[in-house]
């Protein structure tokens, strides 16, 4: 019975991790996400009781406005408690918040914190912004090198726009640094980030 019970609590978190693989843009972006006001109701008290997954997917809802109207301030209230509490999808999503100025003040390296903490346990959604960053300089000193390993990272599972900056970066690059970024990206190793605790 236990083990039932816990699966039922992971379900929700579940589904939408599945759709979260087939891609942010699908899913938020263009498809409507049916949640019903008991799908709502339940993910909310779970996320009251301290579940970071179901933080994670409350604030992303929110930060999307799928399913539900778009809210950033809340989507800031529930992802900032899950980020806080380790969750990758969250700190990318709460690093955009920051870089774009969605609900909080816009903070160039407050965003670059959360996509960090992100990407070192492999999210390639982190990486992604996190290359960006070292690309065009904002929130972090410019550096190609770095760019081009985090890119490429979040390339290598399968984000098209990673793929076509770092072509683009690498052109830009002399041949010991792309070898440098090419090596620091074959020798990465996901790690799980929590703030509260910092690195493990």
């Amino acid at each position: 019975m236990a083990s039932l019970t816990h699966c039922m609590r992971e379900l929700p978190y579940l589904l939408l991790f599945v759709l979260f693989l087939v891609g942010f843009k699908n899913v938020f972006g263009e498809n409507e996400t049916k949640v019903t006001s008991e799908d709502l109701q339940k993910l909310t008290e779970l996320a009251d009781q301290g579940d970071a997954r179901s933080q994670m997917t409350l604030g992303a809802w929110y930060f999307y406005g799928r399913g539900v109207p778009k809210d950033y301030a809340r989507a800031h209230q529930w992802l900032n408690l899950a980020a806080t509490e380790g969750d990758s999808f969250a700190q990318a999503l709460l690093g955009r918040m920051y870089a774009r100025g969605q609900g909080v003040s816009q903070d160039f390296q407050q965003a670059v914190k959360w996509y960090q903490l992100g990407a070192a346990q492999g999210n390639s959604l982190a990486q992604y912004d996190l290359g960006l960053s070292y690309f065009t300089g904002k929130g972090v000193l410019q550096d190609f090198v770095f760019a081009h390993k985090w890119l490429n990272l979040a390339a290598v599972q399968g984000v098209k726009e990673a793929i076509n900056f770092r072509d683009s970066l690498a052109r830009k690059m002399t041949s010991s640094q792309l070898a440098e970024a090419q090596k620091l990206a074959r020798e990465f190793k996901p790690k799980k980030e929590n703030p509260k605790k910092g690195f493990q």
